[in-house]
Order: structure tokens, then C-alpha cells, then sequence
């Protein structure tokens, strides 16, 4: 799938494809790709926005 992580930093939008599987927890956002890497984003910088297709937009 495709999810968008908005930047709240620097007031972005932040697209990542292929994601496999999204882990959000209350501190921070884990999202696994299909090759095993994992990333991380903390809710006190970045948000989870939309997932599959949506645009991101704020």
C-alpha cells in the first residue's frame, strides 16, 4: 500500500510506497516494507494521514 506521512516540521507531505504493514502506537509510527526495512516516525514530529491513493492535504 501507499501511506502518506504529513511532516509537521516542516509542513510537508511525505509519500512512501510499498509499505506492507503500519504499526501506529500513541509515540510514535513504525511502518514495515516488503523488503523487511522498517521505519520510524515520532507522533511528536510527523502524523499518519492517509492511506491507499488519498492525496494528502492540509
Amino acid at each position: 500500500m501507499n501511506v502518506e506521512i504529513w511532516d509537521k516540521k516542516e509542513n510537508r507531505c511525505i509519500h512512501i510506497d510499498n509499505v506492507h504493514y503500519i504499526y501506529n502506537y500513541t509515540t510514535y509510527i513504525k511502518l514495515t516494507k516488503y523488503n523487511g526495512t522498517e521505519t520510524i516516525y515520532k507522533t511528536n514530529e510527523y502524523a499518519l494521514e492517509y492511506i491507499e491513493g488519498e492525496k494528502c492535504q492540509k
